[in-house]
């Protein structure tokens, strides 16, 4: 019998005021959570549904990156599930994610869940034009970077 891929995750995603959207600058750790299998986890994240029909999160617009942080194998699920526990536990501490809610609230910068259904019914409403305008001007500073990095790269020459 095949073994799934299981254990501990990460989310990284948009923050949700960084209209520039740089590199490092404009992503943070979002969601730690632990799974028997990533690949359904992560589409329950994203997309909704699963075994309990759960809708997706509120921060699944944000561009959400998953990372496997720590695999697992398959019988300490079954057998020592408080380990499994312990190193989530352990991970968020490390990691300090915004949207945690259990085991998160020593953290400065975790956004609670009345804020972030604000967040997200405002980029819901957010008009076209505005989304559009953002996006182009990501675009610009990225580029703008691009060229930096490049002619620092040629004056090095």
């Amino acid at each position: 019998m095949k073994r799934m891929a299981g254990g501990i995750y990460l989310f990284r995603t948009n923050k949700p005021y960084a209209i520039l959207g740089v590199p490092l600058l404009g992503r943070h750790n979002g969601y730690v959570g632990q799974s028997k299998v990533y690949r359904l986890r992560w589409g329950q994240h994203v997309a909704g549904g699963g075994k309990y029909k759960n809708v997706a999160k509120l921060w699944s617009d944000l561009d959400p990156e998953p990372w496997r942080i720590l695999p697992l194998p398959a019988w300490l699920f079954l057998r020592a599930p408080w380990a499994v526990d312990s190193l989530e536990a352990l991970c968020i501490l490390l990691t300090a994610p915004v949207y945690n809610v259990q085991l998160n609230g020593w953290n400065p910068r975790r956004i609670p869940p009345a804020r972030l259904r604000r967040q997200r019914a405002w980029r819901d409403r957010a008009p076209l034009l505005l989304r559009i305008s953002v996006l182009l001007l990501r675009l610009l500073v990225k580029l703008q970077l691009l060229v930096f990095v490049y002619l620092i790269w040629k004056a090095l020459q």
